[in-house]
């Protein structure tokens, strides 16, 4: 299974953390941001050049539209970008749509959503278990 982690590069650290577990578990990571955001602690968006802001920009909205599961860690500090990919996850008309964390909108209703990241990884190795014994069996 084929998942898309999204959330704020200010949290890249848990971010990071629900990544390697996803990857120990057998579940693939689609694009790896966070790599960049490591790259670059210090670089703004708006430092990056246009031409790169934009093929970086497709990039992710590529991979989310790719996903067979979109998981936003709903983040604690301000961010744009992850509220972004949720809007083409929803537009890509996924399979399934994970949301966990603090705050939450009323778009959040259309998603599994979790108020712990815990238990909203469970579900997506859950879920990856299952397509896996499904494929298994074919």
């Amino acid at each position: 299974m084929r998942v898309y982690l999204a959330g704020a590069s200010a949290e890249v650290d848990v971010c990071e953390w629900y990544r390697d577990r996803l990857l120990a578990s057998g579940v693939e990571i689609v694009h790896n941001w966070m790599a960049s955001v490591r790259a670059n602690p210090e670089r703004r968006d708006n430092e990056v050049p246009r031409r790169d802001r934009k093929r970086i920009a497709a990039t992710c909205a590529n991979h989310v539209a790719s996903a067979d599961v979109f998981w936003l860690l709903v983040p604690r500090e301000p961010t744009i970008g992850a509220w972004v990919e949720l809007g083409i996850a929803f537009g890509s008309a996924r399979p399934a749509i994970v949301a966990s964390g603090p705050w939450a909108t009323i778009f959040m209703d259309l998603t599994d959503r979790f108020t712990e990241h815990e238990h909203a990884f469970e579900h997506i190795v859950g879920l990856a278990n299952r397509a896996s014994l499904r494929e298994g069996s074919e």
